[in-house]
């Protein structure tokens, strides 16, 4: 779901961009200063979702734009200044679900049931398993499977850990967040 709400921000932003570029009225340098603000913007989210930043800083610079526009009405018409502020909307509900993803991730009882399993599996799990093997079975062969299985379960708990997060850029299926960055070579 971040992947949909991240492309849905960067799509909104790129039509925002195309609205400003075909403006004939706005100058080349108010161009050039609203294409930064643009810029900007998935520049500060991507900061907040991997340095655990400010998200009032991703709204401020949202909210710029809103300003710019507010600023160039002599210059932007009220149908485009309309379709510009649709599009704002795809971008705040992709900046905002994406905020939110960031900040409620698995719950912390979810984690902890987790790992007090894995902790008492042994313990469980050694009885069990010897009565049902026997008593005469190698100690070898016992340590070994249960040293496997609970090889198995601390690899499940840690990939979880490295999934919870998919802004960190620490895990290999981390989200590439340069890849919703804009780029207007302007």
């Amino acid at each position: 779901k971040s992947l949909e709400y991240l492309s849905r921000m960067k799509s909104g932003l790129m039509a925002i961009y195309y609205c400003f570029e075909n403006t004939e009225k706005l100058l080349p340098e108010k161009r050039k200063e609203v294409s930064s603000i643009l810029v900007n913007i998935p520049l500060f989210l991507n900061d907040y979702l991997m340095n655990s930043g400010n998200e009032d800083i991703v709204r401020a610079a949202v909210q710029k734009v809103f300003t710019f526009v507010q600023d160039q009405k002599q210059s932007i018409s009220n149908g485009l200044a309309y379709k510009i502020f649709r599009f704002m909307k795809d971008v705040h509900q992709g900046i905002e679900t994406v905020m939110a993803v960031n900040r409620h991730r698995t719950p912390i009882s979810l984690r902890a049931y987790c790992l007090v399993f894995i902790y008492i599996f042994p313990f469980i799990y050694i009885p069990s398993f010897l009565y049902q093997v026997g008593y005469d079975t190698p100690y070898l062969v016992l340590y070994m499977v249960i040293a496997l299985k609970g090889f198995i379960l601390i690899s499940l708990y840690n990939v979880q850990e490295h999934m919870e997060d998919p802004f960190d850029q620490s895990g290999l299926d981390d989200i590439r967040l340069k890849d919703f960055e804009l780029d207007v070579n302007k």
